[in-house]
């Protein structure tokens, strides 16, 4: 029994920490080896892997399941902020609550919480270093949506993808992979 534990000691002392761009781009890291930016954060989560990385013209990118989910570039941002501001094309009653799944780099959560007519905005996030780490790391394009008094975060378990009308009964669904839900 000693030798096990002491060998189980020994392994963890064995494995290094996973390099960033292997957490950024996952299987297609070496695809990327060339990649000009810098990795500002990169690291190992509860349920995923993430990393934020900037290009030498200041791009930011967020990496989740070796893949780039957000950026700052034009293109990725008005995207994000377009699902956001949906919530202010809609009638006052149902834009007043905003639930949006998946806290991300925050542009689509920071987005809705700039709307006056939006009194609060939840998110559910499973990852809780993404909104710890990554947000952060993208607060001016995203409205410092975390430090926002509007806005609320949440940690969720696995979710019950079937029905969210007891998580949220009022107001509006947002997420990112599946496009908005309206009740």
């Amino acid at each position: 029994m000693v030798f096990l534990a002491l060998g189980g000691i020994g392994l963890s002392l064995a494995i290094r920490e996973l390099p960033p761009r292997l957490v950024g781009f996952g299987r297609h890291a070496s695809h990327w080896k060339n990649h000009q930016g810098e990795f500002l954060n990169w690291g190992e989560g509860t349920h995923s892997s993430m990393a934020v990385s900037r290009l030498p013209s200041g791009v930011l990118h967020y990496h989740n399941a070796g893949k780039i989910q957000a950026s700052s570039e034009s293109r990725g941002l008005l995207l994000q902020r377009m699902l956001g501001h949906l919530a202010t094309l809609l009638p006052m009653q149902a834009s007043q609550s905003v639930l949006v799944i998946g806290c991300g780099a925050g542009i689509t959560a920071g987005s809705a919480s700039i709307d006056s007519r939006v009194e609060q905005v939840r998110i559910g996030e499973i990852e809780p270093l993404v909104p710890q780490v990554v947000a952060g790391c993208f607060a001016g394009p995203n409205f410092h949506v975390v430090r926002n008094p509007k806005v609320a975060v949440t940690i969720w378990g696995p979710l019950p993808f079937g029905d969210l009308s007891g998580c949220f009964p009022e107001g509006l669904i947002f997420g990112n992979s599946a496009g908005p839900a309206f009740r």
